[in-house]
C-alpha cells in the first residue's frame, strides 16, 4: 500500500493542492480522521522544495553521496584533519554543482537563479546538519532548508599541516606572598562564580527552549494560515468560474426567448392572414 503523503509530494506542484485536499477527503470518509488531519495539514512545497523532492525521489543515490560526504566532514572536523577537510570541501562544491544540474533536467520548467541558490542552500544544509539530511532524504520538504555550513570550521584550520588539538594552558599559581586565608576566599568566589554562570547557561538553555517552542507553533499558525489562503483562493478561482458559466447561460437563455418571441409575433400573424382569407370566402 502506496503511502498517501509520499504520493502527493511526487506529484507536480500545480496539482499539489487539489489531490491533498481531495485525499483529506477520502480518508475522512474512510474513517480515519487523524489521516484526514495531517494529510489536510501538508503544505504545497514551493519551487525550491519540489525540485529537492525529485532530486531524492529520482536522483536518490546521488542525494545519498552529498549526505554520505557530510558526515565525513563531520568526523574530519571533530578529528581536526585539516588536510581531509580541504579535501573534502572541494569535494561538496562539486557533488552539490552537479545535483543542482540534475535538479535542472528534472525541472518542469525553467530554473530561476533564487530558486537555484535556495536549492544550493538546502544541499548545503543537508551537508552540515544531520537532521537536515534526513528531512531532505524524507523527500517530503514544503520549503527549502537553512542550517549552519562548515565555513567557520573549515576557516579556524591552518593551510600546509592538520590543526593539532590545543593544549590547555596552566593557571599561574598565586604569589607565595598571598595568605592561605585569601586563597581560600579566592577559591570560594571562584566556586560561586562558577556556580552563577550555571545558573545563568540553565536558565539561558531554558529560555532557548521556550523560544523553539513558540517558534514551532508560530510556524504551524502560519502553515494553517498559508492552507487557508491557498483554499480560498482556489475556492474563489471556482466560484469566478461558475460566474463566468452563468453569465454565459443566462445570455443563451435570452437569446432563446428573444427568438421565440419573434417566433410567437410571426405565428400569430400568420394565423390573422389564414383567418382573413377564411373570412372572405
Amino acid at each position: 500500500m502506496t503511502d498517501p503523503v509520499a504520493d502527493l509530494y511526487a506529484l507536480p506542484q500545480a496539482e499539489f493542492t487539489a489531490a491533498r485536499d481531495a485525499a483529506a477527503k477520502a480518508a475522512k470518509a474512510s474513517g480515519d480522521a487523524e489521516l484526514a488531519a495531517r494529510i489536510g495539514k501538508l503544505r504545497k512545497p514551493n519551487a525550491v522544495a519540489w525540485l529537492a523532492n525529485q532530486l531524492v525521489r529520482q536522483r536518490r543515490k546521488a542525494v545519498e553521496k552529498l549526505v554520505d560526504l557530510g558526515d565525513q566532514l563531520r568526523t574530519a572536523t571533530a578529528q581536526l584533519d585539516g588536510e581531509k577537510l580541504r579535501r573534502l570541501s572541494a569535494r561538496q562544491h562539486e557533488v552539490v554543482a552537479d545535483l543542482v544540474r540534475q535538479a535542472h533536467e528534472l525541472a518542469d520548467r525553467p530554473v530561476t537563479d533564487a530558486t537555484e541558490r535556495g536549492l544550493e542552500q538546502t544541499l548545503r544544509s543537508a551537508l552540515a546538519d544531520p537532521a537536515a539530511a534526513e528531512e531532505l532524504l524524507a523527500g517530503q520538504l514544503s520549503e527549502g532548508l537553512a542550517r549552519i555550513g562548515f565555513t567557520g570550521l573549515l576557516s579556524a584550520v591552518p593551510s600546509g599541516e592538520p590543526a593539532r588539538p590545543l593544549k590547555s594552558v596552566p593557571r599561574t599559581s598565586k604569589s607565595e606572598s598571598t595568605s592561605d586565608k585569601a586563597a581560600e576566599e579566592a577559591e570560594a568566589a571562584e566556586r560561586e562564580e562558577q556556580a552563577e554562570n550555571k545558573k545563568l547557561r540553565k536558565a539561558a538553555e531554558a529560555a532557548r527552549k521556550r523560544a523553539e517552542a513558540d517558534l514551532a507553533d508560530a510556524e504551524a499558525t502560519l502553515r494553517t494560515a498559508r492552507d487557508t489562503v491557498d483554499d480560498l483562493k482556489q475556492r474563489l478561482d471556482a466560484a469566478y468560474e461558475e460566474r463566468a458559466e452563468a453569465d454565459r447561460q443566462v445570455q443563451a437563455a435570452r437569446k432563446r426567448l428573444q427568438q421565440a418571441d419573434r417566433d410567437a409575433r410571426l405565428a400569430a400573424r400568420g394565423l390573422t392572414d389564414v383567418s382573413a382569407r377564411a373570412a372572405s370566402r
